[in-house]
């Protein structure tokens, strides 16, 4: 099997060769910033959540066409000075110029505790493909020194695990194949996602400094498929080699 894969923000031109009509993909968003917060008193931003994970096996592709394999921008934090999160950016498979076949959204973004501290709340609304799961959502900030943690990438079977509440210790989802997320920050900046797709944790504060979220995490898109003139020998076939000494 052969394998192209892009895991940085940017695009990837694929060449379907000749003999080659069809790919498996496999696409992660990438996870949602955290929401920061400004100087004041036991208070913290909301988790980002994480990238969708979607996937579709035997995409149909046309030897001699340009594909992209394209990812997004990772999402930025809301800085120092009561900031949401920014949404992450998708993972698309597409033909080079035309449209979209394969879509996995970035996460969303989480509140700044000013605006609301709400985590990010992941949606599937606007993915494209066979299989899709969302990334976790991240958790709830508020009247608390710890921000909201970071939502799982989507897994390959499953929601990806949801960022804790700053009130239960703002720990960031983990759990499966989803990159995990940022832990919220406890009188600290958040901490960010981890590859592919974790959401960015929260800033939380007891005192007059300004903490910032974490940056959510890059996604990916991967496609593998057989190479053209790659063959398997029938059973019998073989066997009668073994016998003839061929």
């Amino acid at each position: 099997m052969a394998t192209v894969s892009r895991t940085t923000e940017g695009t990837t031109a694929w060449v379907a060769p000749a003999g080659v009509t069809s790919v498996d993909v496999v696409c992660r968003g990438c996870g949602g910033g955290g929401g920061a917060v400004s100087s004041n008193t036991n208070k913290a931003g909301g988790g980002g959540s994480g990238g969708n994970y979607v996937a579709t096996a035997g995409q149909a592709v046309t030897p001699g066409n340009s594909y992209d394999l394209f990812v997004g921008t990772a999402a930025g934090n809301g800085g120092t000075n009561d900031g949401s999160g920014f949404d992450g950016g998708d993972a698309i498979f597409k033909n080079t110029g035309g449209s979209n076949l394969v879509v996995a959204k970035g996460g969303i973004g989480g509140d700044s505790y000013i605006n609301g501290f709400q985590g990010g709340i992941a949606t599937l609304t606007g993915a494209v493909g066979t299989t899709k799961f969302a990334g976790g959502n991240g958790g709830i900030g508020g009247g608390v020194n710890t921000g909201g943690g970071g939502g799982e990438g989507g897994r390959s079977g499953a929601t990806g695990g949801a960022g804790a509440t700053g009130a239960a210790g703002g720990a960031g989802g983990t759990g499966g194949d989803g990159g995990d997320g940022g832990a919220g920050g406890v009188n600290t900046n958040g901490a960010v996602g981890t590859a592919a797709g974790g959401g960015g944790g929260a800033g939380g504060t007891t005192a007059s400094t300004n903490r910032n979220g974490g940056d959510g995490a890059v996604g990916s898109v991967t496609i593998t498929y057989t190479a053209a003139g790659a063959s398997v020998i029938p059973l019998a076939m073989h066997y009668k080699k073994i016998r003839s000494g061929a």
